[in-house]
């Protein structure tokens, strides 16, 4: 740290008690060379202290200013200038040093030194000059507290300079990480939804052009076969189309829809009881907010397929989802009435429940029985993030 413009008044207030002393002196070469020594000196140690390494030097270069000052209150122990010296040197020493190994030496020179030269001025003149004493050493406290407090200053301005260039950097990082989970969420959305097409609309168009093939080839040798054929066709490219909307309807709705996540699933229930005549009950405990949109997508793909398979497999005619949210998971419950089966066989579907699922490190389970209906168990493990001192622990 350098002194600058503070230095600069340094080095004024040092020229200035230096004429004092040269006027006051008699005018003698052995005084006058002193003084213009002393004038000498303090310019080469203000240049030095101000210099790259001055802070490292301290200690040489004050002692050079100490002894500077005990000859100048030598040669006129009848006066108190020297403690005005004294007291621009506590500042600079305060202002550059706090440790007290270092500033009790000093405190101790001061002492020393004014004393001595009170001594001599006692046997010179007869009397101690209290009150001159008094207010000289006065000013010399003031400079000592003023240099502390302005070390006190210049190390709080550093201190917010370094929290702030660290903030700066801790801003330009987060920003970094920010761009990077947004560019890998588009990965995973792209990836989300190739595999949305290539499980439901892909699997059903496949079905479509098979059945599509048996129709061409048995319309003139078996037209009822033929006929069927292309009733099944059209089932397909139904439901191919329904799956479509479903998709397109979820991804709209991950992408910025306002509406609450509990808002969404209970339009999409009421979506199939207009269309498919499915009596839906849904059962909430807890904030749907604290879902993160990740897992909210794969929630609704799974009540989605859920509700598919309750009407196209199991012929179900009532459908219960029971939804709990707690800060540390998300647990959610469907039961149809539909007739069940004694084996599960994983499908597509299936399949792209237990994936979804198994992204987010949960679980999921099946339980049917014949003629007793279809439930399905997922549940999420959620992440809660605590903020501590220092950084932020998972």
């Amino acid at each position: 740290m350098k002194l600058d413009n503070l230095g600069m008044i340094r080095l004024v207030m040092f020229y200035l008690i230096s004429c004092v002393y040269y006027l006051n002196l008699p005018d003698t070469p052995f005084y006058t060379t002193i003084v213009i020594l002393a004038v000498l000196g303090f310019t080469a140690t203000h240049f030095t202290l101000n210099s790259s390494f001055g802070e490292k030097r301290l200690p040489y270069i004050l002692a050079v200013d100490f002894a500077i000052i005990f000859t100048l209150g030598m040669l006129d122990v009848d006066s108190t200038l020297y403690l005005i010296l004294f007291g621009v040197e506590a500042v600079t020493l305060l202002l550059f040093e706090n440790r007290k190994q270092v500033l009790l030496p000093y405190a101790a020179a001061f002492l020393i030194i004014f004393s001595t030269i009170n001594v001599f001025a006692f046997q010179a003149a007869g009397q101690f000059y209290l009150f001159d004493n008094l207010i000289s050493g006065a000013f010399v406290v003031f400079c000592a507290i003023v240099g502390r407090l302005i070390y006190r200053l210049t190390e709080a301005q550093e201190t917010v300079s370094t929290q702030y260039k660290e903030l700066k950097e801790a801003h330009e990082q987060l920003k970094q990480y920010s761009e990077q989970v947004e560019e890998l969420t588009a990965i995973e959305e792209r990836n989300r939804i190739s595999r949305e097409i290539h499980d439901t609309v892909g699997h059903k168009m496949t079905a479509l052009l098979m059945q599509l093939q048996v129709a061409k080839e048995l319309q003139a040798a078996d037209p009822a076969k033929s006929t069927s054929a292309l009733r099944v066709s059209e089932g397909l490219a139904r439901e191919a189309l329904h799956e479509t909307r479903m998709s397109v309807r979820a991804l709209q709705d991950d992408a910025g829809d306002p509406r609450s996540f509990v808002t969404k699933v209970r339009e999409m229930l009421q979506e199939y009881e207009d269309q498919t005549g499915l009596a839906s009950t849904l059962n909430v405990e807890g904030d749907g907010s604290n879902i993160p949109p990740s897992v909210q997508w794969s929630l609704t793909r799974l009540v989605q397929e859920s509700l598919t398979n309750a009407v196209k497999h199991g012929g179900a005619k009532t459908c219960e989802v029971d939804l709990a949210i707690t800060n540390e998971h998300v647990a959610m419950h469907i039961t149809d009435d539909g007739k069940g089966a004694g084996d599960v066989q994983p499908g597509f579907g299936i399949k792209n429940m237990r994936e979804r699922v198994q992204e987010h490190g949960g679980t999921l389970t099946f339980e049917t029985n014949p003629n007793q209906g279809f439930t399905i168990q997922a549940e999420f493990p959620l992440k809660r993030m605590t903020w501590r001192v220092g950084g932020v622990r998972d």
